[in-house]
């Protein structure tokens, strides 16, 4: 049982009705730690008000919010669909909502962007061997680099290490930042960050230019762990699923992460992303030039361990 729940009542046993934690704990994956409590903060302690418990507010580095999960020190996190993932295997992590977001959709892009007026006008120009800067994300970004990488660079054997004059690392709206004061001339990003950005920018609707996308896939999701008390993730599923009636709680929404509504999903809805995301982990080991042999064997059997857990996950699920 998550550490989160040791403060429910000694007596509970013979407690007659749902048994309520006194508080919870919601992390949050963050790349700007500070900005992400300030846009969370209101919507947190507004459910919290629904609920009639306190809710503490985490924001984190994904690994960290994986591991706040797995340790109990979090009893529901947001992730990426990568890093839920890793969720699943590190923390026995159960996906119970995902979100549509202000495009009215449940899924998102990644997408290769520039500005319009630096002369890069196709994906083939953005493509130039060692021309142009490039602003990338995290290697556990599903949309900063596992998409890129296993849609656009790996079918031209290639990597944007290799390919770019420059890789700077840094999250979506840093990235975006910088395209805009044109410190990098080419960036990836997604179809949601890209659209926020857009829309409180003036100018950047027209500035900014899309030369490729990925195939869709899944928001974020929020989850807890697999042995989180029925009682609780009832709570939870009824709290997230029904929030966002009111045109203050819409707005609440919208400001923590252009959030609409939340619908039901599980953990099923994480193995496509998990077929990519461990094919480009399997293509990074055999270029590394850092690794001989027997440990690229020994890495190629750790990630395959990884990904047949996972695997075995969902058909306890089904």
């Amino acid at each position: 049982m998550a550490v989160g729940f040791a403060t429910v009542l000694a007596g509970c046993a013979t407690q007659v009705g749902p048994v309520i934690p006194k508080k919870l704990t919601l992390a949050v994956q963050a790349t700007k730690p500070d900005e992400t409590r300030a846009a969370w903060q209101p919507l947190v302690d507004d459910l919290a008000k629904e609920l009639g418990i306190p809710i503490d507010l985490k924001a984190l580095g994904q690994a960290e919010t994986v591991a706040a999960l797995a340790d109990g020190t979090a009893d529901v996190v947001w992730l990426s669909s990568s890093m839920a993932v890793d969720a699943v295997i590190d923390a026995k992590a159960k996906t119970f909502a995902l979100y549509f977001n202000v495009n009215g959709t449940n899924g998102y892009k990644a997408v290769i962007a520039t500005r319009a007026d630096n002369g890069i006008k196709t994906l083939d120009d953005a493509l130039t061997p060692g021309k142009y800067r490039y602003a990338a994300g995290a290697k556990t970004s599903t949309s900063g680099y596992i998409l890129p990488q296993y849609f656009l660079f790996t079918p031209r054997k290639t990597t944007a290490e290799a390919l770019f004059k420059s890789v700077q690392v840094g999250g979506h709206f840093q990235n975006l930042d910088a395209l805009w004061a044109t410190q990098v001339d080419v960036i990836v990003n997604n179809t949601t960050d890209l659209a926020a950005f857009q829309a409180r920018t003036p100018g950047a609707a027209n500035e900014i230019i899309t030369l490729w996308e990925s195939p869709l896939v899944p928001n974020d999701v929020l989850m807890t762990r697999s042995d989180m008390p029925a009682d609780t993730q009832k709570m939870l599923d009824d709290l997230f699923l029904n929030y966002g009636k009111t045109a203050q709680q819409k707005e609440l929404f919208k400001r923590a992460s252009g959030i609409v509504n939340f619908i039901p999903a599980d953990n099923k809805l994480l193995e496509p992303v998990s077929g990519f995301k461990f094919a480009n982990e399997l293509a990074q080991i055999e270029g590394n030039i850092n690794l001989n042999a027997d440990q690229k064997v020994a890495a190629v059997s750790r990630v395959n361990q990884r990904a047949e857990k996972f695997r075995r996950s969902l058909q306890i699920q089904r």
